[in-house]
């Protein structure tokens, strides 16, 4: 089975917001939702991919749910805690996709030599997960070739995404590599750049041309470099429009937004964990 391509990111929805916007996405056409143990709104958003299943009455299997692990759980006991209290929290027999949610643990310098053990001591309690049937599939976030390298080389099951923040102002093209050889689905977080994107006049005159919005634009250009996103918003309309991207940017139209300067991240930088 696939991984649906477009999930609905839930990052800062919180309390009644997180319930209600998941619960709208889906009700939307969504079929995939993305959680994490750091975002405090499991609970939330199980009870609203719960109360989807038992109004719609359709199967679990329908709804795709990913949820990560927190910088503090690294470690084998922590992290075989970390699934069992976020399967708790959702309220679901199992978790389609379980992500380490960073590479690094929690209170230690970024360039200390124990993050490494530790990961893979996580990424072990992780796969007994999935032994247990309590976890569908395994996969990392925010790892560099440095991080991946290290765990394919210990690992008995591989990662089956890396979500890694990916727009095109800041491309990751050797990472992107590294992944597509070794067959690990790319998933890109912040897919409009945390919104700083919107405003780039090349995309504006794009979405004007194409009767489109910039975000509808800067998704359509994830998904035809054949990467999966994480996309959020709380606003119902946009909720809709971000799910509607069933169009083809010409490749005219590619090469601009491939050409977007300067290459920047936006988000938290990951290539200072040792």
């Amino acid at each position: 089975e696939s991984i649906p391509p477009v999930a609905f990111g839930t990052f800062k929805l919180r309390g009644n917001d997180a319930y209600t916007c998941t619960l709208t996405a889906l009700k939307l056409g969504y079929s995939h939702v993305d959680t994490a143990s750091v975002y405090r709104n499991e609970a939330e958003v199980g009870r609203a991919v719960r109360d989807y299943l038992s109004e719609a009455q359709v199967p679990r299997s329908s709804v795709f749910v990913t949820s990560k692990l927190s910088p503090k759980s690294h470690g084998y006991e922590a992290a075989t805690q970390a699934v069992e209290d976020s399967l708790q929290q959702l309220g679901l027999e199992y978790i389609d996709l379980y992500l380490v949610h960073w590479p690094g643990k929690a209170k230690l310098k970024p360039d200390d030599v124990k993050h490494a053990q530790a990961r893979l001591d996580t990424w072990r309690a992780l796969e007994a997960a999935v032994t247990r049937g309590v976890v569908k599939r395994i996969g990392v976030s925010n790892y560099t070739i440095d991080h991946l390298t290290q765990l394919l080389a210990h690992c008995q099951i591989r990662p089956a995404v890396n979500q890694i923040e990916l727009h095109p102002r800041y491309q990751q093209l050797s990472l992107v590599q590294v992944c597509q050889t070794q067959q690990i689905q790319v998933q890109a977080y912040s897919p409009l750049g945390c919104g700083q994107l919107l405003e780039e006049e090349v995309l504006q005159d794009m979405a004007s041309k194409l009767g489109k919005t910039s975000a509808q634009i800067l998704l359509r250009w994830s998904r035809q470099q054949g990467y999966s996103l994480v996309v959020k918003s709380s606003h119902a309309d946009r909720i809709a429009a971000n799910l509607d991207i069933d169009f083809e940017l010409s490749p005219t139209n590619m090469a601009l937004l491939n050409a977007l300067e300067p290459q920047t991240k936006i988000c938290w930088d990951p290539s200072v964990v040792a």
